[in-house]
């Protein structure tokens, strides 16, 4: 009988062992889970430009982005520059103002393969369509879960939609430095610039360029994506 007791006592004894192993791999296990989730949003966190680190180059997907500002008096003033860097002269000009620089996204571009046009200059700005590898841009504004196209964000009063290229530039964007990463027009200047229009559209033909009501307050932060198309 008192064997059978001691058995009885050393068999409760290895259940409750097991159970407490179980609840401790439980705890384990839900403890490693919510580290992993907090390391994978912290990855993500860090694909984001910021500020202090305003472009973010992601060469398994051949796209940049890079952090900007809205400028919103641009809602009812008409320009022909999208994206300029801060660090340039035209930044005041400008729909969107970008922490990042003019020739680190030139870098940047082709470093994922992009070819430039570098086929408008100040010769023959006027006359011919920028060319270079196609850029799909897009705009993802503080608080949203939602990117959107060019042709969301900035209007063309003629109707046209952008079609935004890697005109390249690189030499006179370093010598004239005035910070153009992306133009509405076909411009000598830009990194990207647009080859639905040509330079004078807006002051020989009347053509307008302003931010869509929906973007955002003056200085709100803004993630612009420049991808490569093809």
């Amino acid at each position: 009988m008192r064997k059978f007791k001691i058995l009885a006592l050393l068999l409760m004894a290895s259940l409750m062992f097991a159970g407490c192993s179980k609840e401790d791999n439980k705890q384990t296990s839900s403890t490693e889970q919510k580290t992993e989730e907090k390391t994978e949003e912290k990855k993500e966190e860090a694909q984001e430009p910021t500020a202090d680190n305003p472009m973010i180059v992601d060469e398994a997907n051949k796209q940049i982005k890079v952090y900007a500002e809205v400028n919103d008096k641009f809602k009812n003033e008409s320009t022909m520059h999208a994206i300029v860097a801060k660090s340039g002269k035209n930044n005041e000009q400008s729909m969107f103002v970008s922490y990042a620089n003019q020739n680190d996204l030139y870098d940047a571009l082709e470093k994922l393969g992009g070819k430039p046009g570098n086929n408008v200059t100040m010769d023959n700005m006027g006359k011919e369509a920028v060319k270079g590898d196609k850029i799909d841009l897009t705009f993802k504004f503080q608080d949203s879960d939602n990117e959107l196209g060019i042709n969301d964000v900035i209007k063309d009063s003629s109707g046209k939609e952008f079609d935004i290229r890697f005109g390249g530039n690189q030499k006179p964007a370093k010598d004239m430095n005035t910070g153009c990463m992306t133009c509405l027009q076909s411009c000598p200047l830009g990194i990207t610039s647009n080859a639905s229009q040509l330079i004078g559209a807006d002051e020989k033909d009347g053509v307008k360029y302003t931010l869509a009501d929906s973007v955002p307050a003056d200085k709100a932060p803004v993630v612009i994506t420049y991808k490569l198309a093809n």
